[in-house]
């Protein structure tokens, strides 16, 4: 969960962690400044933020994605209703 990596980074100046080393190896090695995050604005912008404010931004990120998912659920859910509306409308033309 990339919120909580976020939220919990900062709590520690150095972070033990094993480094990939080649797509087999591990090497031991340190996370250093883990409260600076460079964070994508859009069009290859990048900025560099506190990982406070770096877990707000992708807060307000998943919030938006959410509600493009609620609103194309409701517009799915509109356009089966109109569906079957259209196929009842069509039977009771097609039964007289």
């Amino acid at each position: 969960d990339a919120i909580k990596l976020l939220q919990d980074a900062p709590l520690k100046t150095r972070h033990e962690i094993m480094v990939p080393f080649g797509d087999l190896a591990f090497m031991p090695g340190e996370l250093v400044h883990t409260n600076e995050v460079m964070v994508l604005l859009g069009d290859n912008y990048f900025v560099e933020t506190s990982a406070h404010h770096a877990s707000e931004i992708l807060e307000r990120r998943v919030q938006v994605v959410d509600d493009m998912i609620s609103k194309t659920e409701k517009k799915v859910k509109d356009l089966a209703m109109r569906c079957d509306l259209s196929v009842q409308a069509r039977n009771a033309v097609l039964s007289t």
